[in-house]
């Protein structure tokens, strides 16, 4: 059943003089009308479960015959409320004010981060002619003659209330060549408000004293991850490799972030690109985030005369592309020399600008993915992994290697025993959604692991295979191999920013599976950094 919110609702009766006396009545068969009648009329509204529509204005003009029964009415009622709603998002349309400007009536989001994806492109571009709908979600609490600084902030208010959704939202926007441009107008403390925020959903008590006393002294012998200039070396590798795959690091390099936010900047980029750090004390995170944002030398990070805030009422050009997935960059969490970059396939998730000084059209950059693969029920391997000790084993075993790397390759491993390699594998859609990846997101081309984590990857799998056994033992699968009986099944990876959605074929349901809880939803995965769903349709 869809969750409905009338915020404001006007009744106007039309009645003969003999019948003004009925008022009192309409008033009672209209709250049975917008109660269970609507819900009735509305249940097969073809709504997506975690799609919003958003709709302004309705005028609905409905003739009741009062000598029908109540109940009657209040089924006419409501199922012309319904009709109404059904026929919105195909009947209505921009309409011009008197300033010219299309008004927008009916706004549709397949979820509530696109929503939140459309503020940031729009606020920074003075547009805000869906603020109406932004506040029937919730999303928006200010007026809508703001200044641009004003909706940035509001914005990141609105990102704090909603922390699982702030690292997802800031890695897409820099996929998308957004975040450079709305860096520009985070303060320090914005950044800082959304990484406690972030770190505190996590279950990580890291406050904004504990971030800003992060960098604050460092020991003169501990190694640091970004250097002065680019022809020096890092000396710390889990530093250098987190700002090497950060999307929000690549498009944000430190030296353009406003002081004091400079670990938030940090504490974000870990989130993103290895979030198998939540599994770590908070003493761990303190020694990661001052190697990540000190300086060797000491001193602020040098800010260039492109890199300062623009003057209000200016909008800075669009900046040049950046990857984050780059390993050939010689000064990690600095933009990479494209001509040194390895070729890679165009990021599905990352739409490119046709020309830099034409703004993309936010609502063409759809942040959904989507993805067909063979290989759906691996995903249900997700549930079995931290009875293999996954993620609180990795710092041990992978210290070299991400948790998104180890679940990568850890994934291929587990295809290629059921008989599947080769480069079609590499960017199979489960594969990808088993390291909390959306479809068509790139991977770097495979590096060649030390023999010592082959065999410990070849240990993994050998253990995640035997648990899997012991839940579902052999003889469930008949002749076939257990592994092969769950994890080949067709199935659709839906992904929005933080959400992936496996979506299987009624006829593939398993009382096996269901008995077990193999196919039970993961829900939110704090080392995955996502919220993983099955769903049988």
């Amino acid at each position: 059943m869809h969750a409905l919110r009338i915020h404001r609702f006007h009744a106007r009766y039309r009645l003969p003089g003999r019948r003004a006396g009925e008022r009192r009545r309409l008033d009672g068969i209209l709250g049975s009308a917008l109660g269970e009648a609507l819900d009735t009329a509305l249940a097969g509204f073809p709504l997506a479960p975690r799609e919003e529509l958003c709709i302004r204005h309705l005028h609905v003009p409905v003739r009741l015959r009062l000598d029908r029964s109540d109940l009657a009415l209040a089924a006419v009622w409501g199922e012309a409320l319904a009709s109404a709603i059904r026929s919105a998002p195909t009947v209505s349309g921009p309409r011009s004010t008197t300033a010219g400007a299309p008004a927008i009536e009916v706004v549709r989001y397949p979820s509530r981060e696109h929503a939140l994806i459309e503020i940031a492109a729009q606020a920074v571009h003075g547009d805000r002619r869906r603020a109406w709908a932004w506040r029937q979600l919730d999303l928006w609490r200010t007026g809508d003659a703001v200044s641009d600084a004003e909706a940035v902030r509001e914005w990141v208010r609105t990102l704090v209330r909603e922390p699982g959704l702030i690292v997802p939202i800031l890695r897409w926007l820099a996929g998308t060549h957004r975040l450079e441009t709305l860096a520009l107008r985070l303060e320090g403390s914005h950044w800082l408000s959304l990484a406690a925020a972030a770190l505190e959903f996590n279950g990580l008590p890291l406050t904004w004293k504990d971030l800003t006393g992060a960098a604050a002294s460092r020991p003169a012998d501990e190694p640091v991850a970004v250097s002065p200039s680019p022809a020096t070396n890092p000396t710390d590798p889990i530093a250098t490799r987190i700002l090497r795959d950060s999307r929000i690091a690549n498009a944000v390099p430190i030296h353009r972030v406003a002081s004091p936010g400079e670990s938030g900047w940090a504490a974000l980029a870990v989130l993103e690109a290895d979030p198998g750090w939540v599994a770590r004390p908070p003493e761990a995170w303190a020694r990661l985030l001052r190697r990540m944002t000190a300086r060797p030398g000491g001193g602020p990070h040098p800010v260039s005369a492109k890199d300062r805030p623009a003057p209000a009422g200016t909008m800075p050009a669009r900046p040049e592309p950046s990857s984050g997935w780059d390993r050939t960059a010689p000064n990690p969490g600095r933009p990479a020399d494209p001509s040194a970059a390895p070729k890679h396939r165009a990021d599905a998730s990352t739409p490119q600008p046709k020309n830099a000084d034409q703004p993309v059209d936010p609502r063409a950059e759809d942040p959904r993915r989507r993805g067909h693969t063979r290989f759906g029920g691996l995903l249900f391997l997700l549930n079995l992994l931290p009875a293999v000790g996954i993620p609180g084993r990795l710092e041990e075993e992978f210290p070299a290697l991400g948790i998104r790397e180890v679940l990568y390759r850890l994934g291929l491993r587990l295809v290629a025993e059921l008989g599947f390699e080769g480069g079609e594998i590499r960017e199979d859609p489960a594969v990808l959604a088993f390291a909390g990846l959306s479809p068509g997101t790139p991977w770097p081309e495979e590096e060649t692991l030390e023999a010592s984590d082959t065999a410990r990857l070849e240990t993994l799998a050998s253990e995640v295979t035997a648990e899997l056994e012991r839940h579902l033992p052999p003889a469930a699968s008949g002749s076939e191999p257990v592994l092969k009986t769950v994890c080949l099944r067709t199935a659709e990876i839906v992904a929005d920013p933080g959400w992936i959605e496996v979506r299987f074929r009624m006829r593939d349901v398993s009382t096996d599976l269901r008995r077990v809880g193999l196919d039970l939803d993961p829900g939110y995965l704090p080392w995955l950094g996502v919220v993983m769903r099955f769903v049988y349709e």
